[in-house]
């Protein structure tokens, strides 16, 4: 099976992580059309109480640790269309 997840917020990356840990074989890639992987809501907050020093820190998700579950991550992607597959 092949999945595609368009957009790399809290709820994309909790799809691609799922679906990779309900079925390694799961062809999953997560598109992104950022540089960064899941803003924290609350980052305002972060830097106002001085937790973090600029908004661009306040992800909590790298690439890598979806790589490293053989998710498929394209960042700085835009999708401009989707086309309809026909079934074989």
């Amino acid at each position: 099976m092949k999945c595609i997840i368009i957009g790399g917020s809290h709820a994309g990356v909790a799809a691609a992580r799922a679906l990779k840990i309900l079925d390694p074989r799961i062809d999953v890639t997560l598109i992104e059309k950022n540089q960064t992987l899941v803003f924290i809501s609350s980052g305002i907050n972060l830097v106002s109480k001085g937790i973090i020093q600029k908004l661009e820190e306040a992800h909590n998700y790298s690439p890598k640790e979806l790589t490293d579950l053989g998710v498929k991550v394209l960042l700085s992607t835009e999708v401009l269309k989707i086309e309809k597959m026909r079934s074989r």
